[in-house]
């Protein structure tokens, strides 16, 4: 077993394990309790997952990747990391050459091979750690992706922000896109856009379906969700690319507006 320094309580990682075995799950949790880290939360597929890291903002998560349901661990990991910004490290007992390689799209930290001892499981999260957190900055102090306290204001917010596959599928909605959208997280998770709702040019009506029309261009438009609801609102749409400059997901940020507030912006 490996010695931990407790005596900092502070300085202890926040751990997310993403594990679809009950028993395998809970020995993780073990484990990392008895390394000194403390363990947020445990989910047992992708869509959950991804709800645990904006709930409970951990350090680094520890990501089975085949995971059954809608999206498997790699999926899953694709997000967390790059729109999330929260480190992965796959931990699996798979190991052929075709998982590797396509594991590796999600830019994980780390890969850890089933079964595992403890030290290889410190030493793999500090590692993973220190990575990330070298490259976690740019040279102004700034950070590369959204902080814990950017992920909180994006689920308090009082505009909706969404967050669709590249082909237009639903994979996360803040409480207020929910709201707008009159639908839930999990009713609406890889539901393609258009079936939730048609987005409609506020003066000539047309609809647009295909998120690439409207990229990066902030349009006044017509919510007009599957309940019949009409709502009118600005809509934003942006790219979020890896570091290979791929696009991954669209971001899509809707702000309510009122008629009386868009006379006077005329």
């Amino acid at each position: 077993m490996v010695e931990i320094d407790r005596t900092r309580e502070s300085e202890k990682r926040f751990v997310l394990v993403v594990e679809d075995d009950a028993i395998l799950s809970m020995l993780f949790v073990k484990i990392l309790k008895q390394l000194g880290y403390r363990v947020v939360g445990t989910a047992t597929n992708g869509e959950a997952a991804l709800t645990q890291v904006i709930e409970n903002l951990p350090d680094i998560v520890l990501m089975d990747i085949g995971l059954e349901g809608v999206i498997d661990g790699i999926e899953a990991a694709k997000y967390i990391f790059h729109v999330f910004n929260r480190p992965v490290v796959f931990v699996t007992a798979q190991k052929d050459h075709e998982v590797i390689e396509r594991a590796k799209i999600a830019e994980p930290f780390g890969y850890l091979i089933k079964p595992f001892t403890d030290n290889e499981l410190y030493s793999t999260i500090e590692i993973a750690m220190n990575s990330y957190e070298a490259n976690a900055y740019n040279e102004d102090g700034s950070s590369k992706g959204l902080t814990k306290k950017a992920i909180r204001q994006f689920v308090t917010s009082k505009d909706g922000f969404l967050i669709t596959d590249i082909k237009g599928r639903i994979i996360f909605m803040n409480p207020f896109a929910e709201h707008l959208l009159d639908t839930h997280q999990k009713e609406a998770f890889m539901k393609p856009l258009k079936q939730v709702v048609q987005l409609k040019d506020w003066e000539s009506k047309e609809s647009f379906d295909d998120l690439l029309l409207i990229l990066e261009k902030e349009r006044l438009m017509t919510l007009e969700t599957a309940s019949g609801t009409q709502r009118m609102a600005t809509v934003h749409i942006y790219p979020v690319s890896n570091r290979k400059g791929e696009t991954i997901c669209f971001f899509l940020q809707l702000r309510q507006m009122f008629r009386g507030e868009v006379k006077r912006s005329y």
